[in-house]
């Protein structure tokens, strides 16, 4: 017996070693991709509103969650970079987990919101100031007296604002400053946002940091904002503090999106969903230049509306890139914003692949991406 049992032992360390030496001729594992879930706010004309939960890797819908009084609505909605929270902004802005979509507070009153997991806090911005919050148990932590409204990005520490300065009559104009956030103090102000004809670019619509933090995009409007020569597609150096291009533009642009690689932008162009005058069109952007390189139209894509089923246009409100795969989501309302889908753009082929059609009663309002939790 003791001896069938070292053979058994020199065995089973033979199979083991051949196991070791084989998975390191192998090579290293490859790591998982990161999963990540959508989520939508939608107003709804009956019941409370809610945060539809999209899986993007069937990109089906999951779940719809978080109701909130119709009262109140949802305007916006927020996801953490880690993906551990949700913020719904509405008449306050409202905090939920997004393991269980718990209530975690209830700030009770509405701020814009930035997860810092990094740091482990969260800070909460309006016009009036911003206050420190605890991120996790959401304790007020500290405040300053710095207003600031919708950061625009936050790289190196800092945030990047768009902050319009008030004149006389329409004198108005834009620009854009840094709030370093450890040290709590204003660290950058770069000059007025103009437009090659030397009028203010007094109204912001949109605007995104690439990931090196170096140039800024946005739209903006000036002078007759409707018409022509009153909306601006415009990029910003912020390390030469000089404008690298500023085009006009027709469209009348809501929430856009830069590609994860920085290439190239996506300017949504939500068209006129109450006169049906204009239908809604996606352009893409080089970013280096700001030339467009494709459009793609959203002309007779809504055959849900109309009564008899007639094809009418859709009108996109907003829209998300996915972070590692070529695919862009694209919120989109029908003809009076109603009843709208979620495109899925495949940024290769600059196609529509696919529509997420849940059970809208108002179309989408808000869309965030984030890592499953």
């Amino acid at each position: 017996m003791r001896g069938i049992w070292r053979v058994s032992t020199v065995l089973v360390l033979i199979s083991l070693g051949l196991a070791f030496a084989f998975s390191c001729c192998k090579g290293p594992t490859e790591s998982k991709p990161n999963e990540y879930l959508l989520y939508i706010s939608v107003i709804q004309e009956s019941g409370p509103s809610k945060i539809f939960v999209i899986d993007t890797e069937a990109d089906s819908i999951i779940d719809d969650v978080v109701d909130v009084p119709a009262a109140a609505g949802i305007a916006r909605v927020e996801a953490s970079p880690d993906g551990k929270y949700l913020a719904a902004l509405s008449q306050s802005t409202l905090i939920y987990s997004a393991y269980n979509y718990a209530l975690l507070k209830d700030l009770a009153y509405q701020v814009w919101p930035v997860f810092l997991p990094n740091i482990g806090q969260m800070l909460a911005f309006n016009e009036s100031g911003v206050k420190f919050y605890n991120l996790g148990t959401f304790e007020l932590l500290s405040d300053d007296t710095v207003g600031m409204a919708e950061p625009q990005a936050n790289n190196n520490r800092r945030l990047i604002f768009g902050k319009k300065l008030h004149g006389e009559g329409h004198t108005d104009s834009m620009t854009f400053v840094a709030y370093d956030y450890m040290q709590r103090r204003l660290s950058k102000t770069w000059p007025l946002l103009r437009n090659p004809d030397g009028r203010a670019i007094y109204v912001l619509f949109w605007s995104c940091v690439n990931a090196a933090g170096t140039r800024l995009y946005g739209v903006g409007g000036g002078e007759n904002i409707m018409g022509d020569v009153g909306m601006w597609f415009f990029a910003y150096d912020l390390w030469a503090d000089t404008l690298v291009f500023c085009k006009p533009s027709g469209g009348t642009y809501r929430a856009s999106a830069l590609s994860p690689d920085g290439r190239e932008v996506y300017l949504v162009d939500c068209g006129d969903p109450m006169w049906e005058t204009n239908p809604g069109r996606i352009f893409v952007h080089d970013a280096e230049n700001g030339q467009v390189l494709h459009e793609i139209s959203l002309e007779g894509l809504d055959t849900v509306t109309h009564p008899q089923g007639l094809p009418r246009a859709l009108y996109p409100s907003n829209s998300c890139f996915h972070p590692e795969k070529p695919k862009i989501y694209i919120a989109c309302g029908g003809r009076g914003m109603r009843a709208g889908p979620v495109l899925v753009i495949d940024t290769e082929k600059r196609e529509i692949i696919k529509w997420l059609f849940p059970n809208f009663d108002h179309g989408p309002q808000s869309i965030a991406i984030a890592p499953k939790p």
